[in-house]
């Protein structure tokens, strides 16, 4: 939102105006978390309406989508400009061991943004062509699958907003779980177009928007990793 992207800037020239490093350092940590948040809330809603768009075959959503998927990618790019800056005013020494957890929770946020693009072109496709919509045997499984996501993608949200971490590695084992979970559901999908009965093309769609569900699971559990290493509440 505006508001969240004005409180960002607002970190940003604090963090400038600033000459202590332990301050610098304390407004870097707010401003990833801040940043990072807004990323996961962008997850949230937009995989929400995209998949959403899909079973009841709306195309607005889909090409509105598109179009928010690119503005959130050039804010990820103006969120990782300032924060590189900003660790070039604090002690190398100090940064060189928080440096690769900061681009594992940054590139994790990119490639979750990535996982919507790739999700929403063949989308887009399927129900821009008024093709065979999902059989309602498949309906169900899809949407537990899809709950789980937002389930696992909302409680780190409020972990990120609390800025409390101690529940990180029991999410990640979740994470873990739910992936089991959609793979073997993928598995099932696959399987399901050896009886012919199902639209081939709408199953294929079906097991890529699973596949790439796992992927986006996979990605919030590499970023609650490298932010909580980044802040220093892990070994």
């Amino acid at each position: 939102t505006k508001r969240e992207e004005r409180k960002e800037e607002a970190l940003f020239l604090q963090i400038l105006k600033s000459k202590d490093s332990a301050i610098i350092w304390g407004l870097l940590c707010e401003h990833i978390r801040i940043g990072n948040a807004k990323r996961l809330n962008f997850v949230i809603e937009t995989y929400g309406s995209m998949t959403d768009a899909f079973l009841c075959e709306q195309y607005k959503p889909l090409r509105k989508a598109s179009a928010l998927i690119e503005e959130e990618r050039k804010s990820l790019k103006r969120q990782r400009r300032q924060e590189i800056v900003t660790m070039q005013r604090l002690d190398p020494m100090q940064m060189i061991s928080r440096n690769t957890w900061y681009f594992l929770g940054i590139s994790s946020c990119q490639q979750m943004l990535y996982c919507l693009k790739r999700m929403n072109e063949p989308l887009r496709e399927h129900v821009g062509n008024s093709f065979s919509p999902l059989p309602e045997a498949y309906h169900e499984r899809f949407l537990s699958a899809r709950e789980s996501v937002l389930q696992l993608y909302n409680r780190a949200l409020k972990m990120l907003e609390t800025g409390d971490f101690t529940m990180a590695e029991a999410l990640r084992n979740e994470c873990n779980s739910v992936q089991l979970q959609i793979s073997n559901d993928r598995k099932r999908a696959l399987d399901s177009m050896q009886d012919g009965t199902a639209n081939l093309n709408t199953l294929l769609l079906t097991v890529h928007l699973l596949q790439e569900s796992q992927e986006l699971i996979g990605s919030l559990r590499h970023m609650i990793r490298g932010m909580n290493k980044f802040a220093g509440t892990a070994e």
